[in-house]
Order: structure tokens, then C-alpha cells, then sequence
């Protein structure tokens, strides 16, 4: 009994601890917590998609890694189980054009599991089915083909197409597409010529499909060109010539056949000349003909068209001449001495062989080409024909440039007392005659005087005082002609240039204004003396008025002559003194230095000459008269006063009247009701912005469009009337002009002086003027 309960006692004892622990273990797995592979990525082969990971750092347990796929967005399913210390694996199982998908999980004894990872998508695909389609001599046609994929995917995939010469080892990649293309033309081909072809897709930088068919490719010869079509003619009753037009390069052989009774094709000729009398003939009986090229390598061409001809001689076309009439229009004439033709025929021959370009009536003895390309050479030849098959031999062809000939250039000149002696700028070129041409009147016709070629033409004539000629160099190419500018000659200086004034004197510009008062300059020199010495300081252009010295002395009293020059000689000098004013320090402006720019550019140029002393009163009001004066001279624009019409609040004594009455001729203001202009009332910031835009409209300049954002920032901005918004916006855009405090504009206030120089300034530096 005693070791019966002591049996009990164990029994129970192991029981208990038993249930302990398979109790801690079952808790054990509860606390347990996987981590899931990381850096997981799939890359794809052709024949296998490779997956690669990294294992995360998990307890001391025994794992192992569950690999999952889905096979065209399909149900996920168990590819495989991998032992926990496995971080790569191949997957054979995959099929061209199928799209896979594979997540990954960390697993300890089927019961504790990790998170997936993020699932991958790849697309298993590559090209089958590669094939030459066409082989021609001037390109190579190859096409292939995907499977339907299941699932709609563009996978970043490129196609690489490689070729290969036959005599030529290595291989070059001529093409790379996208792996949506399954077609490819080769144009940059030889004729006659072996090619291997091969692709392969790349699905990485450093990964590819292997070469499709194979490593070796797949060839074709490319074809032989036809480059010459068929003619022929009767000679006599019994004999047909046969011609054709080949390169002196050629190096194969023409292969010349005639159909028989039976309806096949013999050969007649195989050889390398450029024509051949096929003898024996019955006359009257048509012959049918055609021919073909084959290369050195043995390499056929396609055949010409087939050609008829009867064994019946036509009479020959004789004198044909080709002109060009202007650049797209070439006359061809030729004789024929018999009217029993029924037509002819007008072959062409351009960059390429020759061509029937156009048939024309019996009796016809010219024709217009009017497809003819300016620049081309091209070369004509003329055939009669009676009937449908009878021909005659071409007339000699003839061959014209249809281009003109390039500007002959200006005429070089001088004069030596009372003989003017001219020149061409260069040699007349090859095959283009120059012809100095002249004429006494804008009217009257040009008349030669002489003509040279592959020469330099050269050539003189006596003039008196009274004479006036025009003088131009013609340029012939064939019928085609050019000319060069036009020297207008008289023979006699021009006359003095009339009220030289200058406008604008300033430290960094001076201006000068004259009248132009004849025709006959060909150039206005200018000159500038300072302490006796005289020197050129520029030239301008015939007809101009105006000159500008941007290097003006300092300080400096400087008397400036313009004197009108022609080949003939010169007119007396008109001539003015100015004082180049030194630059003022203004002592008022300690506070404006961000301004300095602004207010010594303009005092520079002479724009800021209401002001003769040391003080600058940055913040006095700025009268309209003012800011006209200003504007006009920083724009170097010149007065005009005519006009019917003065206002009538401004004489002709106002210090500002000129300005006043340029301003209204120009439309940068417009008089009231009636007809004030206010040249002494202040002006508004708004005044000076819309003086502005005139100025630079009037210069051509168009103002650059902003939106109204720019301005609707600002507290006064429903202020603006409509109209006005495009002119505002532009200026304040710009930064012309900008806020003042409380976020207005302030368009309607007084202006001041400082204001308005930097207004004027910017817009001089936004739109580079001066």
C-alpha cells in the first residue's frame, strides 16, 4: 500500500510537470515575433527569374524562408520552402510572356510566421520569331514577335538590334527600341552586300536576354540597284539598237533578253558595254525587250519595264538647244525636218537616271519644263514617234544649270581728276560672266559697258560736273542673271548739310542733329576739334541726320564739323561749338544712394541739364514740361516742331515749348478741350509712366505683358481704371516702378524729381537703350 501511493505521488508529479511544460512552451511561441526578409528584389533572365534577399536578425530559433508567386495576377500559392540561411533562389518554372509576382515570409515550425514582404512584379518576355521580311538595295525590312501577355503591362524593356558585314567579325548595334516596336527598317545599307542580323532584349543595364535566333544571326544580301532604263530604236528594217545608260564604276555585267514566240525571255547580251544591235529583224514586227544589272558577286537587279519596238526606222530630232528662263522654267526647242512623226518624246536626266519626262503632239518644236528645282543640273534629250512602237534615236543631249549665279558684289571705285575708275569686288568665277552695266536716270535702260569672265572686270569713264550715273555688275550663268548693289555717281560733291545743332550735351553723350539736304552723299564724316586738334571721330550711312559722340572730353570746348562725302568729293563742313560739361557732385543726395545710378547715367547724357548747381532737391515736385524734357533727351529723341495748331497755355518763349510740341506731334500727350497741355503743373507718378510707354512705342519697343497680379497686391488697385491696367502692369512687372508705403501705388500723387529720373532710368536699362 505503502508503494502504491509512492507510484501515485510520481505519476502525478510527472503529469504536472509535463502539462508545465508544454504550458511555457505554448507561451513560449505566443511571445515569440518573426521579422520578415528585407531588401527583397527579382531580377529577370531569359530562361529564369533570379530573387534575392537579405534574412533579418531573428531569435535563436530555426526558420525557414516560404517563397510565394502569382502567376498573371492570379492567387498567390507556395513556390517553394527554403532553409532559413538561404538569401537566393532561381525560379526555372517561368514561361515567356507571363507576368509574376513573389512575396516572401520568415516561418518557425508552421506556427509562427512573419509579415510578408512587399511583392514583386516582374514580366517575363523576350522576342520570338525573328525574320528578314524584305531585302531591297537600298534597305532591309525585320520584323518579330511577343506572346500576348495575360495581364496588360509595358515592362521598361529595349529591343538592341545588332548587323554584321560577312567579311567583317565584329558587330555593331544599330538600332535600340523600345519593347513595344516589332518592326525595324535598316536604312543604312549597302547595296550588294551580306548582312547578318540579330537581336537580343534588355531588361537592365548589365542584364540581357540571349541573341535572338542565335549568336550567329540570320543574313540576306541586300539587292543590286537598277540605275538605268531600257531604250531602243530601229536602225534599219531588219536591225533594232538597244541602249542603256551605265556608270563608268560598274563592274558587273547587263544582261539584255528578248521575248520569243513562246512567250520567254532569251539573252541576248551579257557584257559590260552600253548598247547592242540586235540584227536580223523582221520589218514591221514588234520586238519586246527588257534588261537588268548583276554585280561583280553575281547579284541581280529587278528587270526595267519592258519595251517595245518595231522594226521601222523614225528620222532623228535635230539642234536641240535648253535654256533656263528663271529658276523653275527651262525651254527646250529642237528641229525636225519631216511630218510623218506622231509625237515626241522628252527624256530627263536630274540626280538620278534618265526619265520620261513628258510627250508632246507632232510638230511640235518646243516644250516648257516647269519642274525643274533652282540649283539642279539638268540634262534633255529629244525623240520623234510614229505610232505606239516606233522610235526614233535620241538627239545629242544637252545639259543646263538651273541657278543663278551668286551676287556679283558691290563696285569697287575711285576717281582721278575727272576719270572714275571702277572694279569687281572679286574674279567673275568659273562659267559666270560679269557685265558692268550703267544708266543716266532711274528710268532710262541699262546700257553695258563691258564684259569679262574668269577675269577681274575692270573698267573707267570721263564725268563732268553735271553728271549723274547708275552702275550695277550683272552676273550671267547661261540665261540666268544676278545683279549687284547700285553705285548712284554724280559728278560733283553734295551740299553742306544745313542747321547742325546739338540737342544733347552731356559728360558721357553729346548729340548731333542736322537737315539732310541732298542726294548725292554717299557717306556724312564727322569730326571733332579740341585745342586745335582735329580728328575723325566716326562716319554714318548716307540719308541719316544724326549722329551720337559717346566718348565726349570732360569739361572740354569742342567744336564739331559734318561734312557729306561722295566719290567725287566733299562738302563744305557745317560746324558747332559745344561745351562738354563736367560732371556735379550733387551734396544733397546722402540719403539716396541707392539712386546714384539712376540720377549721374541720366545727368551723362545730358538729360538732366534743368539742374546747374550742386543740389538735386531729390523730393521737389517735377512740372510736366519737365519730365517731357527729361524724357525726350534720355530717349535722344529730336524735336519736331511743326504742326497747325499750337497749344494754347505755352509759347514759343517757354523754356519747354519745343519739348511741349514734340511731345503732342508724337502723341505722348494729347491737349484738353481746350487745347492746354499744362507744361507747369506738376506732374503725377502716373503722367511719367504713360509719357513712357509713348516714348517707347515711338521707338518700337512694345511693352512686356505681365498679368494683373502684379499690381492687384496693392490696396489701390480698383483705383485703375480698365484701360489702364495693361500699362501699369507692364511698368510695375518691370520694376520700373514700384510701392510706397501703406502697399499703394499712389498713381494720382505728385511726382518728384528723384522719382522721375529713376523711373526714366530703369526703363532706359529694361529695354537697353543708349
Amino acid at each position: 500500500m505503502k508503494y502504491l501511493r509512492k507510484s501515485i505521488i510520481a505519476i502525478l508529479i510527472f503529469v504536472i510537470i509535463t502539462s508545465c511544460l508544454g504550458f511555457f512552451q505554448t507561451n513560449q511561441a505566443f511571445a515569440l515575433s518573426l521579422l520578415a526578409p528585407k531588401n527583397f528584389s527579382v531580377r529577370v533572365y531569359q530562361d529564369y527569374n533570379k530573387l534575392t534577399w537579405e534574412n533579418s536578425k531573428n531569435p535563436n530559433v530555426v526558420t525557414y524562408t516560404v517563397i510565394e508567386r502569382s502567376v498573371d495576377n492570379g492567387e498567390f500559392r507556395q513556390l517553394t520552402l527554403l532553409g532559413g540561411s538561404r538569401e537566393s533562389y532561381n525560379d526555372y518554372s517561368v514561361s515567356n510572356g507571363h507576368v509574376y509576382t513573389y512575396r516572401l515570409q520568415t516561418i518557425h515550425k508552421q506556427t509562427v510566421k512573419s509579415p510578408y514582404t512587399p511583392e514583386v512584379e516582374v514580366v517575363s518576355l523576350y522576342p520570338t520569331n525573328f525574320r528578314i521580311v524584305n531585302t531591297f538595295p537600298d534597305h532591309v525590312d525585320l520584323e518579330w514577335e511577343y506572346p500576348l501577355l495575360p495581364v496588360k503591362r509595358e515592362p521598361n524593356y529595349h529591343i538592341l538590334i545588332e548587323r554584321r558585314e560577312s567579311n567583317i567579325s565584329s558587330w555593331d548595334e544599330i538600332a535600340e527600341l523600345p519593347v513595344t516596336e516589332t518592326n525595324f527598317r535598316d536604312d543604312t545599307i549597302d547595296p550588294d552586300t551580306r548582312y547578318y542580323y540579330r537581336i537580343r532584349i534588355r531588361y537592365d543595364k548589365n542584364n540581357h536576354s540571349k541573341y535572338i535566333p542565335s549568336t550567329s544571326g540570320r543574313s540576306t544580301y541586300t539587292g543590286y540597284p537598277l540605275t538605268t532604263p531600257l531604250w531602243g530604236y530601229s536602225e534599219t528594217q531588219s536591225s533594232i539598237r538597244l541602249m542603256w545608260d551605265i556608270p563608268d564604276s560598274f563592274e558587273g555585267n547587263i544582261i539584255l533578253e528578248r521575248k520569243n514566240a513562246s512567250g520567254d525571255f532569251i539573252t541576248l547580251y551579257k557584257s559590260r558595254g552600253t548598247s547592242y544591235l540586235d540584227t536580223g529583224r523582221s520589218p514591221g514586227e514588234t520586238y519586246t525587250y527588257r534588261l537588268c544589272m548583276q554585280s561583280k558577286n553575281g547579284q541581280k537587279s529587278e528587270y526595267t519595264e519592258e519595251v517595245h519596238i518595231t522594226a521601222e526606222p523614225v528620222p532623228v530630232p535635230s539642234d536641240l538647244s535648253v535654256k533656263a528662263i528663271n529658276s523653275d522654267k527651262i525651254l527646250l526647242a529642237w528641229t525636225h525636218q519631216h511630218d510623218n512623226e506622231t509625237g515626241f518624246e522628252i527624256w530627263r536626266k536630274g540626280e538620278g537616271r534618265w526619265e520620261l519626262l513628258s510627250t508632246v503632239p507632232k510638230n511640235s518644236d518646243s516644250f516648257m519644263d516647269g519642274s525643274a528645282l533652282h540649283g539642279q543640273s539638268y540634262t534633255y534629250k529629244v525623240r520623234a514617234k510614229r505610232g505606239d512602237y516606233c522610235y526614233s534615236n535620241f538627239s545629242q543631249s544637252q545639259t543646263v544649270i538651273n541657278e543663278y549665279p551668286g551676287d556679283p558684289g558691290p563696285i569697287l571705285a575711285f576717281t582721278n581728276g575727272s576719270i572714275l575708275y571702277m572694279y569687281s569686288n572679286d574674279k567673275a568665277p568659273e562659267d559666270i560672266k560679269y557685265t558692268l552695266e550703267f544708266r543716266t536716270s532711274i528710268n532710262s535702260r541699262w546700257s553695258e559697258i563691258k564684259s569679262v569672265q574668269n577675269n577681274v572686270l575692270m573698267a573707267n569713264m570721263r564725268f563732268y560736273k553735271d553728271s549723274e550715273y547708275y552702275f550695277r555688275i550683272r552676273a550671267d550663268l547661261g540665261n540666268l542673271s544676278s545683279v549687284g548693289p547700285e553705285l548712284h555717281f554724280f559728278g560733283s560733291a553734295p551740299e553742306r548739310p544745313l542747321n547742325l545743332e546739338a540737342p544733347v550735351t552731356g559728360y558721357n553723350r553729346v548729340t548731333l542733329r542736322w537737315l539732310d539736304q541732298t542726294d548725292k552723299e554717299d557717306r556724312y564724316d564727322i569730326y571733332r576739334t579740341i585745342n586745335g586738334v582735329r580728328k575723325l571721330i566716326g562716319s554714318v550711312d548716307k540719308d541719316t541726320e544724326v549722329f551720337i559722340d559717346n566718348h565726349p572730353i570732360t569739361g572740354e570746348n569742342a567744336y564739331y564739323e559734318v561734312i557729306a562725302r561722295n566719290l567725287a568729293g566733299a562738302s563744305p563742313a557745317a560746324g558747332i561749338s559745344a561745351k562738354i560739361p563736367k560732371i556735379i557732385i550733387f551734396q544733397d543726395l546722402e540719403q539716396y544712394e541707392w539712386a546714384y545710378d539712376a540720377i549721374y547715367n541720366l545727368q551723362g547724357i545730358g538729360a538732366l541739364d534743368i539742374i546747374q548747381n550742386e543740389n538735386f532737391y531729390p523730393q521737389n515736385i517735377i512740372t510736366r514740361g519737365q519730365v517731357v524734357h527729361m524724357i525726350l533727351k534720355s530717349f535722344n529723341i529730336g524735336h519736331d516742331t511743326t504742326g497747325l495748331f499750337p497749344p494754347t497755355d505755352i509759347t514759343p518763349n517757354h523754356i519747354y515749348y519745343k519739348d511741349m510740341i514734340t511731345a503732342i506731334n508724337l502723341g505722348l500727350i494729347h491737349p484738353d478741350s481746350e487745347g492746354r497741355v499744362y507744361p507747369n503743373k506738376a506732374a503725377a507718378r502716373k503722367d511719367i509712366i504713360f509719357l513712357l510707354a509713348g516714348a517707347l512705342g515711338n521707338l518700337g519697343y512694345r511693352l512686356n505683358p505681365y498679368g494683373t497680379e502684379y499690381i492687384e497686391i496693392f490696396n489701390d488697385y480698383w483705383q485703375i481704371p480698365p484701360e489702364d491696367i495693361k500699362i501699369v502692369s507692364s511698368f510695375v512687372g518691370d520694376g520700373i516702378i514700384s510701392g510706397k508705403a501703406g502697399q499703394v501705388l499712389d498713381l494720382n500723387s505728385n511726382a518728384t524729381i528723384l522719382e522721375a529720373v529713376v523711373f526714366i532710368y530703369r526703363t532706359l536699362l529694361k529695354y537697353k537703350i543708349n
